[in-house]
């Protein structure tokens, strides 16, 4: 696809470009979308059991929520939530500062996205382009 481009990058490039349109009619791929299309996270809700601890409540309704991350970090651990919050970020930075996102987040409810540019749709028709010629 792009020269330099990770897995997660051109993974993210792909879905933003296939996601459904936002409220101005532009396909928005939120991160939470990410976390469930390229880590697999289902979304849900932890419920705390005492003393059993932390037990995860799958509903997928919470992944329709605007601003919701709906995956429970207090089963997965912290560190392992924020260590893919990081790792999207950064991904998605570098493709903004390539010019092929533009991110945007959500000042009220806490929601990060990206919404993919002429630059990101020219360099996807290339790369299919060039794998339909080999």
């Amino acid at each position: 696809m792009g020269r330099g481009l990770s897995d997660l990058q051109r993974s993210i490039l792909i879905a933003v470009f296939k996601a459904p349109d936002n409220r101005r009619g532009q396909p928005m791929l939120y991160y939470k979308d990410v976390c469930m299309q390229y880590f697999g996270w289902l979304p849900g809700y932890a419920i705390w059991y005492s003393p059993d601890g932390w037990k995860w409540k799958y509903d997928p309704r919470y992944a329709e929520l605007l601003g919701s991350h709906c995956f429970a970090s207090q089963i997965m651990g912290k560190k392992e939530y924020q260590r893919v919050m990081v790792t999207i970020n950064k991904s998605v930075r570098r493709l903004e500062k390539r010019g092929l996102v533009e991110c945007y987040q959500g000042a009220i409810l806490h929601w990060s996205g990206v919404i993919i540019t002429e630059a990101g749709k020219n360099l996807l028709a290339n790369s299919k382009q060039n794998s339909d010629m080999s």
